[in-house]
């Protein structure tokens, strides 16, 4: 029976070592036309450099997004085989990402959630922010302030101190 199986398993996959660095998760937010694949654009996204992965999580249609469009969501993995990334790093990669897709795709639009003042956030952190806002020039940002749900895992484990 198994023997049946095997020629429609397709190609055999390799195994391929894993980092003993940690990986760094952002996710990234693309408004394309509706007719653009999610796979054209996860293949534009993965081959880029120190992206390990790319994850769609989800896909919008509706009021907040223009007709004719789609919001793309996508959990964007970094990682390096041989080091630690630093933030910069993380940062130069989400750069040169975003340029490559705006070069790739025609009429792309980028959004972003952003949440400032989050508990340990330092200046430094905060001005990072403003700066990748201002290099990258999102489309469209939602933005909050931190505030502490009671209840929650984050208010228990993040005192408010900023």
């Amino acid at each position: 029976m198994l023997d049946d199986l095997l020629p429609l398993a397709g190609a055999q996959r390799k195994a391929a070592s894993v980092s003993r660095f940690p990986a760094v998760e952002q996710d990234l937010a693309l408004i394309v036309d509706a007719e653009t694949a999610a796979g054209a654009l996860r293949r534009v996204i993965e081959t880029a450099a120190l992206v390990r992965d790319a994850r769609v999580f989800d896909v919008y249609t509706g009021d907040q997004v223009p007709a004719g469009k789609k919001s793309v969501a996508f959990a964007v993995t970094y990682q390096s085989d041989d080091h630690t990334l630093t933030d910069d790093e993380v940062a130069n990669a989400q750069r040169k990402l975003v340029e490559r897709l705006r070069r790739a795709i025609p009429g792309l639009a980028l959004a972003t959630d952003v949440i400032v003042g989050f508990p340990g956030e330092s200046e430094a952190q905060f001005q990072q922010t403003l700066d990748l806002m201002a290099e990258v020039r999102f489309d469209t940002v939602h933005l909050a302030r931190y505030s502490p749900r009671p209840g929650t895992l984050a208010a228990r484990l993040y005192p408010d101190d900023v």
